[in-house]
């Protein structure tokens, strides 16, 4: 773990210092040469148009002309360039800015590696969470789906059966009335017939 830990930490920092390499370092020139350089084209009413000329917007540095060292404290007017000043104008130092990324990394490895991994594994825990509840709820929908498609492939069965019972219903119903009036006119015609013979 601990070999995986510096791995990332020196690929990080070369891929800073790659990244610092390849992006000038350079001060921008004095504003007041420039604009007098300026002023002296536009006087003589020339403007330079030999493709050898350096343009300063696109000039790319040589190798030579980097700085690695020189300064690492600040700028110094009038002062030998050394490992604490630089003179003014000068670049930052491509050491410090090697420094600088080692002392971040190291920062960020230190604090927030902790804090970074607990939280990523109480995301990843979440999503899992989240992915189990969901393959949970869609079983549960897919077998209501199919209960109901089963109940409405028998809904005319169902409904045919319903019809069935409700006639042999109304048929038992039927002549139980019709056994209930037929006693009843039986009762009455033999009461009838009682009572005749009584008064007669």
């Amino acid at each position: 773990m601990h070999a995986r830990v510096l791995r990332n930490w020196f690929l990080g920092v070369v891929f800073a210092a790659g990244c610092t390499v390849a992006l000038p370092a350079f001060a921008d020139e004095p504003a007041a040469a420039h604009e007098h350089g300026e002023h002296a084209e536009l006087a003589t009413g020339t403007a330079p148009e030999e493709e050898g000329e350096e343009d300063h917007e696109h000039h790319v540095p040589k190798f030579e002309e980097y700085n690695f060292f020189y300064g690492f404290l600040g700028e110094k007017d009038d002062v030998e360039p050394s490992i604490l000043w630089r003179p003014v104008g000068t670049p930052v130092p491509f050491g410090a800015m090697l420094l600088n990324s080692a002392v971040l990394y190291w920062l960020l490895v230190r604090f927030a590696k902790k804090p970074i991994a607990d939280a990523l594994k109480s995301r990843k825990a979440t999503i899992l969470r989240g992915m189990e509840e969901a393959g949970q709820m869609k079983k549960e929908a897919e077998a209501r789906l199919a209960d109901y498609e089963q109940k409405l492939a028998n809904v005319d069965q169902e409904i045919e059966r319903v019809r069935q019972d409700m006639r042999s219903a109304a048929q038992s119903a039927l002549e139980r009335a019709e056994v209930q009036v037929g006693l009843a006119f039986a009762g009455a015609f033999i009461g009838a017939r009682i009572l005749r013979r009584i008064f007669d």
